[in-house]
């Protein structure tokens, strides 16, 4: 972004006021676009992993074999989620998507 005049308006742009032009704010580039998916990716996986604190699974276990014999039950497994989990996601997400967007003061 350049303010201050255009060349092809008959202004000079050395002297303008305004002269951004850093490639992180390229909205087209790839870059760009990777940090944001990652970002809301994490902000996705932390608001889901506060919003369902567990989640279940089933396998198959052998209970019982006797020769050629054998026996399965299904077996339905429990996994907590630590909170901690889902907020580290969240910020993570959250400082992925704003800290390009921030400038250092100088």
């Amino acid at each position: 972004m350049k303010w201050g005049g255009e060349a092809g308006a008959g202004m000079r742009n050395e002297h303008a006021w305004l002269q951004f032009d850093a490639p992180a704010f390229d909205v087209g580039s790839k870059h760009m676009k990777l940090h944001v998916i990652v970002g809301v990716g994490l902000i996705l996986l932390g608001a889901g992993t506060l919003g369902y604190r567990q989640f279940t699974y089933k396998t198959r276990e052998k209970v019982l074999e006797i020769g050629t014999v054998s026996a399965t039950a299904e077996v339905t497994k429990t996994v907590d989620l630590p909170p901690l989990l889902g907020w580290a996601a969240l910020v993570s997400g959250v400082l992925i998507v704003v800290l390009p967007h921030v400038s250092p003061r100088r």
